[in-house]
């Protein structure tokens, strides 16, 4: 299962597209210049692992979860809450 995840810049001039492909034990980076940083990881089939920051809310966190569904369900929820429209 591939997610994309939409993010827009600063301005909203553009939108950026990130697509979740896990490479094992390592970072998935989505940074988008002074929006957010989101860094995604995949452990095994049972562990994954979110830390994000959010420059305008300052919102800084690390959260686990044990399905992708609910590791793509967070990501939208905190751009959905994080990012003005």
């Amino acid at each position: 299962m591939i997610c994309d995840i939409y993010i827009p810049n600063k301005d909203r001039s553009s939108t950026w597209c990130f697509s979740l492909r896990f490479l094992s034990n390592r970072w998935y980076d989505m940074d988008v210049e002074d929006v957010c940083v989101i860094r995604a990881r995949k452990d095994h089939d049972h562990a994954y692992y979110l830390q994000y920051f959010f420059y305008d809310t300052r919102n800084l966190g690390f959260i686990t979860f044990s399905s992708k569904k609910e590791l793509y369900g967070a990501i939208q929820k905190l751009l959905e809450e994080n990012i003005k429209r």
